[in-house]
């Protein structure tokens, strides 16, 4: 027993250390993922198509906007702990709490303010609002897997992780069992989160620190000045997930909202894989300033394993796509097996995007990085306008893949 907790619960060493911290993600991922898919094909078959795509594009038109909470805080804390080290840790962490409990009071202000000019019929809008509510509450428990990976401590968020899930997963079946409304959904997720961030509140204080809430000028100047490149980047990045399906929504209707979110659904599945870069990228910061060489051989060696893994598994999963759609949510979605597949070809080419966008920002190239993500949304912006209109849901894979494969250019360039 004692082996295993030195193994599993400590740091000891290079190889140790990422061995424990992949072996936490991947235990978290495959929990997450699990009751994740639990979860959704509940929602997706209770609601069905049409109720779905309401409750798919309030949380779409919602989600964009928990950019403003997050404001790139997330990965500035992670540069910031593992460049600089961790004696001011509970000072710029509560900075940073108190910071987004303002930047989430603006941002459901923003929602509650825009949704009166769209127009939705009163059931839409009200879902509308509650996730707002969840948005804003759910952008503090985000912040604390930063934290942990900084102290390359994943067996904490694999307890937020899983917990988060088990509670989701009791709260939604009960909501269907009952036969509630779609609104009680969304109070399950805003439980939830209450619950989660008094649990990661709980964990930091008893394993990490005490954190020091407030407002210190010098801190929260320096990190508006070193995050706005964070914050614009994570703007494209929040856009380039929901802005697909708000235009959807807008041109076509919210049956193929449906289609669309359904498969987009079984490609947080296959993003599983970017757990890669979550345990790489505390050891790429420490090799970057102590081994260079060893870093690029190291990445080289990923990268090459992750194709030849990649090539073959994707070519049978687009065999067989509209059987995994009809086994997994029915006949009624038939179609989401094109855009499911189209999906996960732009999610492999975002996968290896990771590499090299890590090592913009363990570089500090925080300006490159944005510029970089700013050119690829804007391009799969405008082919999303061209393309949604006249082929709908299968345009938008289109133009998700070339927005990547222009953004995984650009990092290359960079």
């Amino acid at each position: 027993m004692e082996k295993i907790k030195k193994l599993l619960f400590e740091n000891q060493g290079t190889k140790q250390i990422l061995f424990k911290n992949t072996f936490w993600l991947m235990a978290a991922e495959v929990v997450a993922k699990f009751f994740l898919f639990i979860i959704t094909i509940s929602i997706v078959r209770y609601l069905g198509v049409e109720t779905y795509g309401k409750y798919s594009f309030a949380v779409a038109f919602t989600s964009m906007f928990g950019v403003i909470v997050d404001f790139g805080l997330g990965t500035m804390l992670l540069q910031e702990l593992t460049s600089i080290g961790k004696k001011n840790a509970s000072q710029i962490f509560g900075s940073i709490l108190t910071l987004k409990f303002f930047l989430g009071l603006i941002a459901f202000f923003l929602i509650f303010l825009i949704s009166f000019f769209l127009k939705v019929s009163p059931d839409v809008h009200r879902l509308i609002l509650l996730g707002g509510v969840y948005m804003a509450i759910q952008s503090f428990v985000l912040i604390f897997p930063s934290l942990f990976q900084a102290y390359e401590a994943m067996q904490y968020s694999f307890i937020v992780r899983t917990g988060s899930n088990i509670l989701l997963v009791i709260f939604v079946l009960s909501v269907i069992f009952f036969k509630l409304p779609v609104s009680a959904i969304f109070y399950a997720y805003i439980l939830t989160a209450i619950l989660m961030l008094l649990v990661c509140l709980f964990l930091v204080r008893k394993h990490l620190f005490s954190v020091r809430f407030g407002i210190d000028k010098l801190t929260i100047g320096y990190l508006f000045n070193q995050s706005w490149p964070l914050f614009f980047g994570n703007v494209c990045i929040t856009l380039y997930m929901f802005v697909d399906t708000t235009i959807i929504s807008f041109f076509r209707n919210y049956r193929e909202v449906g289609i669309y979110q359904s498969a987009y659904k079984l490609l947080y599945v296959f993003s599983t894989l970017n757990i890669v870069h979550t345990v790489l990228y505390p050891r790429m910061a420490d090799l970057y300033k102590s081994n260079k060489d060893k870093l690029y051989k190291l990445l080289k060696f990923i990268i090459s394993i992750s194709l030849v893994i990649l090539i073959p598994a994707i070519a049978i999963i687009g065999v067989f796509r509209n059987q995994l759609i009809h086994l997994i949510y029915g006949v009624r979605f038939q179609g989401s097996g094109d855009v499911m597949i189209l999906l996960i070809i732009g999610g492999a080419i975002s996968y290896f995007t990771g590499f090299f966008a890590s090592l913009l920002l363990i570089k500090r190239k925080q300006k490159q990085w944005f510029f970089a993500l700013l050119i690829s949304f804007a391009a799969n912006v405008l082919v999303n306008y061209f393309l949604i209109p006249r082929f709908g849901p299968i345009g938008a894979g289109i133009s998700y893949i070339i927005g990547y494969l222009i953004l995984l250019i650009l990092l290359i360039i960079s």
